[in-house]
C-alpha cells in the first residue's frame, strides 16, 4: 500500500488545493448570459480557471493509480479526508473567510481519524 498513500495524498491535494481557486476563477460566471458555446468560452478564457481545472483533472489519474495500488474503500475515504482538510488549508491561505469553531475542529479531527483507521485497517 506504501505508493498508494502518495497516491492518495497527491489525488487530494489536486481536487483540495484546486476547490477554492476553481470558486475565484468562475466568479463572473453568474453575468454570462447566452448560449452553452459562449459559457465556455467565457471559462476557457480565464486562466484563473484553465489552470485549476487541469490540476484538478489530474487528481482523478492519482486517484486512479491510488485505487490501482490500494483497496478502493480505503483509497477513496482517505482521499476524500485529506480532500475536505486541504480545502479548509488553502481556503485559509487565500484569506477566505472560515467560520473556525469547536465543531469544525472536532469533525476534522474525527474524519482525519476516521481516514487513518481506515488505512491501518485494510488488507495489504
Amino acid at each position: 500500500m506504501g505508493m498508494g498513500v502518495v497516491w492518495m495524498v497527491f489525488a487530494a491535494l489536486c481536487w483540495g488545493g484546486t476547490n477554492p481557486l476553481l470558486k475565484d476563477g468562475v466568479q463572473g460566471f453568474d453575468r454570462v448570459h447566452g448560449s452553452l458555446w459562449q459559457r465556455l468560452l467565457f471559462l476557457a478564457r480565464r486562466w484563473r480557471f484553465v489552470v485549476p481545472f487541469g490540476v484538478n483533472q489530474c487528481g482523478s489519474v492519482f486517484f486512479a493509480m491510488s485505487i490501482a495500488s490500494s483497496p478502493l474503500g480505503a483509497a477513496a475515504t482517505v482521499v476524500n479526508a485529506l480532500t475536505f482538510l486541504f480545502t479548509a488549508i488553502v481556503d485559509a491561505i487565500l484569506g477566505h473567510r472560515l467560520l473556525l469553531s469547536w465543531r469544525l475542529v472536532a469533525g476534522t479531527a474525527l474524519v482525519l481519524f476516521g481516514a487513518h483507521l481506515t488505512l491501518t485497517a485494510a488488507p495489504t
